[in-house]
């Protein structure tokens, strides 16, 4: 909580559900017990490296990414050493992620880099009760997969047989290995163990 001589109170946080908006009434609660106290919204600020940045309004769980050491970040925030077999190449994402105790859900996804630009999300389910779950959703004009393979491992990606997974891509043009295809429509259900193509759609080598 900040204080300013012209906007007065500033809140900084994030936001759980749904968004703010500039101008909008809210109920402001000093504890689960408080009385709720009438405000509004006078300004929307996000954060932009360090400084921050108007806005009309935000939503739960935008998030934006700019690394140019992919893995060393996810290993970072892992607690982890960084793989010897790592992507070093800028990567530019954004996405609007929310996330509980039992389910990460990444909407929106807008991820540029060397190996091509996807737009799609996933949805990562871990219950208390039965299989965990992976969903990945994508398309876009072209991906290298040769370097998205290099991307998963440097991330230390591999099969969990606690996971069942489910992949959708779609794209113009694809790259793997020597080969180059067009209009390659690809889904995939891995259940920990192996992999097994639902369906396979390539319009031209």
């Amino acid at each position: 909580l900040e204080y300013s001589s012209y906007g007065h109170k500033i809140v900084i946080g994030s936001i759980k559900r749904v968004r703010a908006k500039t101008l909008q009434y809210v109920l402001i609660l000093n504890g689960p017990d408080a009385t709720p106290i009438k405000g509004r919204i006078n300004q929307v600020l996000k954060f932009k490296g360090l400084e921050r940045e108007v806005v009309p309004e935000a939503m739960a769980g935008d998030i934006a990414i700019e690394t140019a050491r992919p893995a060393q970040l996810v290993a970072w925030l892992d607690g982890l050493p960084t793989p010897t077999d790592a992507v070093h190449d800028l990567i530019r994402a954004r996405a609007r992620v929310t996330a509980d105790e039992t389910r990460l859900a990444v909407e929106a996804l807008d991820l540029d880099a060397a190996g091509g630009r996807v737009y799609g999300g996933l949805v990562m389910e871990r219950p208390a009760l039965g299989r965990n779950t992976l969903a990945l959703d994508l398309s876009g004009e072209r991906a290298d997969l040769d370097w998205v393979a290099r991307l998963a491992r440097g991330f230390g990606a591999q099969f969990d047989r606690e996971t069942g997974t489910r992949v959708k891509l779609r794209v113009a043009e694809a790259r793997l290995a020597d080969l180059s295809a067009r209009d390659v429509d690809i889904s995939l259900v891995g259940d920990g163990r192996r992999i097994v193509a639902e369906r396979v759609t390539i319009a031209e080598f």
